[in-house]
């Protein structure tokens, strides 16, 4: 009402010199500007009725309904009243929106306060049309649609819509038409200025809440989540196998490879369509540097918009108040066997590490053949502790031979730990988005998440220009599976759970699967392989070995020939065949063939008695001789020949030890 000269009386829901400028009771906080009553036009990296609430363009909208108590602040509003464009799914779908596209962001049509007893309020002396007109002042900055006074027409849906004041003529003369040139019922001025626009609004009763994250993570600031337990990533996706790769103080989400050598050396193993690789280019690591777009209103003409590069900075976990860690692999083999948190590395006469880079044994042969994948030797290998003669002596023997040994399983060299720790070497995570209605045919390996699907957006006035952003529920389901997260190239699935590689089983995927059985208390230490007990060999662990050549015989068990024996021959001339000349206690034909330690002693069941080579009573034990077995020249040393057990007495000549001693002792 104009209550003076030059002076109104405005409705609460406006003030300003001509009452245009709209008043909200609620302060639109983080860059917002109140555009109509008590409704703010917010940044889009926020939301709610003031403004306050955060976007995670990674997450989705919750209301506050459908919230935990404890995640909702006590002045927060379930509902409120505000304007919107008229026609808003269009102006939302048009102008490429992401809060108004919320699913849950629900929103009613309701009919604002009129009539006499309202219009000190709102101003309005009737009830309005559903789509309404509001005036707002000649330079106002706002998402509504404006009228031209010359057909009534509306600007076309903008997010900022362009400056388009009301003018006072139309295309055909109406009534509040001005006038510019004289008339003769009217005196001067004959002038007019342009001094509002006129938008057209609806007015709506609209669901609020906050955004959150997936698996529970919540939307703690702009596009950062704060995940649950058993989760990280920058949308809460990835989850968490402790028993795994996970390493809870990592600096970087992800980290493996150090150089582009490593890299190109690890890159047959990633997925051939990669979009990308985590090279130096990327700093070989996660949580990039994230250029942002920054909108705020400076008053009510005029926002700003700026480009700002937020750093890389570690995901939170835990409300915001710790950090996430990360994900380091590996592809070597972890087991009982090699646990590399506790650095237990097994050392055993026939264990060796498979995943050490290429290396000639001291027995002439490689056992591992993995090239530049930083693994060092863990195991070494000795000599083969068998020599020909034609080793040493230049002449045409071919089938003398010398032991290095009395104990079979050290005949072809044994393994023992060098010393080293064991190392990680070349890996690189992957991550496998599965959805609830995923194409698997279509599943793409990606090295780093944020890089792959954190929403790139740009924005001008008239709509924001979008690159991977999608519209998550909180029904929806996906997981960004990590491939390599659990041991031996297990794939971390859910929160501790791991889906092994073949070959592996156990909740880390720790424990080696053999088809066989290892018998003879040998052990599975790697898929499909055996790790025998000392004397024993082949895939299964069924062959002994033995020092000694069982000459007329085999080798039954270590170091132990079972010799060739059968029945004698010697009978009497009586009918039918005769009896045994020589037999048993039990009228069996005594044994004949061979015995000893090489089934090398025949047999002669005519002889008296078995007698030892000497005599090994009291009286005659200085007729005992050492044959060897002390080293070299019976010194306790080991330098030229090799002697492993050359600490004691190894062989002599009573009859019962083992006697090709130590080759060339």
């Amino acid at each position: 009402n104009c209550t003076g000269s030059n002076t109104f009386s405005c409705p609460t829901d406006y003030t300003g010199v001509d009452c245009r400028t709209p008043v909200c009771e609620q302060n639109c906080s983080n860059g917002g500007w109140c555009v109509a009553p008590n409704t703010c036009q917010c940044p889009p990296r926020y939301s709610g009725y003031d403004c306050s609430k955060p976007v995670c363009h990674q997450g989705f909208f919750v209301p506050f309904r459908e919230m935990p108590e404890w995640m909702i602040e006590p002045s927060s509003k379930r509902h409120w009243l505000e304007y919107q464009p008229c026609n808003y799914t269009n102006w939302c779908n048009e102008t490429h929106g992401f809060d108004c596209a919320q699913t849950d962001r629900n929103s009613s049509p309701t009919t604002p306060q009129f009539g006499m007893n309202w219009r000190y309020k709102t101003g309005r002396k009737h009830q309005p049309e559903t789509c309404m007109m509001l005036e707002l002042g000649k330079d106002a900055v706002s998402h509504f649609q404006y009228l031209s006074s010359l057909d009534n027409t509306s600007t076309p849906h903008y997010r900022y819509s362009p400056n388009f004041p009301y003018d006072w003529q139309s295309n055909e003369r109406l009534p509040w038409n001005a006038f510019d040139s004289p008339e003769p019922w009217l005196t001067q001025p004959y002038t007019y200025q342009l001094d509002r626009h006129v938008s057209r609004a609806t007015f709506q009763n609209v669901t609020q809440g906050a955004y959150m994250c997936a698996n529970g993570g919540k939307c703690t600031s702009p596009d950062v989540c704060s995940c649950q337990k058993g989760w990280i990533g920058f949308d809460c996706r990835v989850p968490v196998c402790e028993q795994g790769y996970y390493e809870p103080e990592l600096e970087s989400f992800i980290e493996g490879i150090k150089s582009d050598e490593d890299f190109a050396t690890f890159g047959t193993f990633l997925d051939p369509g990669r979009p990308y690789n985590l090279d130096s280019s990327r700093g070989f690591s996660s949580n990039p540097d994230v250029p942002v777009w920054i909108e705020r209103f400076l008053n009510e003409t005029a926002m700003e918009r700026k480009l700002i590069v937020v750093n890389g900075t570690q995901y939170l976990a835990a409300n915001g108040s710790q950090v996430q860690g990360g994900y380091e692999c590996s592809i070597r083999s972890v087991s009982q066997w090699e646990d590399y948190r506790s650095g237990f590395l097994l050392d055993h006469p026939n264990y060796y590490s498979r995943y050490m880079d290429k290396n000639v044994e001291d027995d002439g042969l490689a056992y591992s053949h993995w090239k530049g994948m930083n693994f060092p030797p863990t195991h070494h290998k000795t000599a083969k502790l068998v020599q020909y003669d034609h080793d040493y002596l230049h002449q045409n023997f071919t089938k003398r031979s010398f032991m290095y040994t009395d104990v079979g399983h050290m005949k072809d060299g044994v393994w023992r730990v060098t010393g080293n720790s064991w190392e990680k070497g070349n890996c690189v995570i992957e991550f496998e988005r599965h959805c609830d209605d995923s194409d698997e045919s279509s599943v793409v390996l990606v090295q780093d998440t944020d890089e792959s699907y954190r929403p790139r957006i740009t924005y001008d006035d008239e709509r924001a220009h979008i690159t991977g952003r999608w519209f998550a529920s909180e029904n929806e389901v996906c997981i960004d599976r990590v491939v390599r997260g659990c041991f031996n190239n297990g794939t971390c699935i859910a929160p501790n759970t791991c889906q092994c590689a073949p070959g592996w089983s156990g909740t880390d995927c720790s424990i080696p699967v053999c088809e066989q059985t290892c018998l003879h208390n040998g052990n599975c230490t790697h898929p499909n392989t055996c790790t025998c007990e000392r004397g024993w060999s082949d895939h299964d662990c069924s062959v002994a070995l033995c020092a000694q050549e069982c000459n007329n015989g085999n080798c039954v068990a270590p170091d132990t020939c079972g010799c060739d024996q059968w029945e004698n021959g010697w009978r009497d001339g009586r009918v039918g065949g005769g009896v045994p000349l020589f037999k048993k206690p039990n009228g069996d034909p005594q044994m004949t063939g061979y015995t000893g330690y090489d089934c090398n002693t025949p047999i002669c069941v005519q002889a008296e008695r078995f007698r030892l080579n000497i005599d090994t009573s009291a009286s005659t034990q200085g007729e005992i001789v050492s044959l060897g077995g002390h080293g070299k020249d019976g010194a306790l040393e080991c330098n030229d020949v090799r002697c492993p057990e050359y600490d004691k007495m190894v062989t002599q000549n009573d009859g019962r030890s083992f006697q090709s001693g130590c080759g060339w002792d």
